[in-house]
């Protein structure tokens, strides 16, 4: 059997139980390079989003959750 023959499909990876090190390892290599609401506190910074304006509320809104629909 050919090597194309013995690896013709891939099994997703379940990224909420990963067995295997080296997926592991690539998981934590990954959601190091950006934000995880799980490792940042934010209810820290309930009391300053509250001071803010509904126009700093909109562009928060914009810029980290929505795309900007002009």
């Amino acid at each position: 059997m050919t090597e194309e023959k013995k690896f013709s499909h891939y099994d997703a990876i379940n990224w909420n139980k990963v067995i295997d090190p080296i997926d592991k390892a690539t998981w934590e290599k990954l959601t190091e390079q950006f934000w995880l609401d799980t490792r940042v506190p934010i209810s820290n910074d309930l009391k300053d989003w509250r001071t803010l304006s509904s126009v700093e509320h909109k562009l928060y809104d914009h810029v980290f959750w929505r795309t900007y629909d002009a």
